[in-house]
């Protein structure tokens, strides 16, 4: 409960303050080097689908 409530109040601050991240690299170049984290995304996007992924949400 401590880190959620202290996570809250870190992600509340950020956010106040409008945050930028500077990336280092394009997607592109992203993908060339770690391809299997960013995958291509599919020319056709059926919505209906599921997608598998290793997010849990507590």
């Amino acid at each position: 409960a401590r880190l959620v409530a202290e996570t809250a109040a870190w992600q509340k601050r950020r956010n106040a303050e409008r945050a930028r991240i500077k990336w280092m690299f394009t997607t592109e170049k992203a993908r060339a080097k770690m391809g299997r984290a960013y995958p291509k995304p599919a020319a056709k996007l059926d919505r209906t689908q599921r997608v598998k992924t290793s997010v849990t949400r507590y």
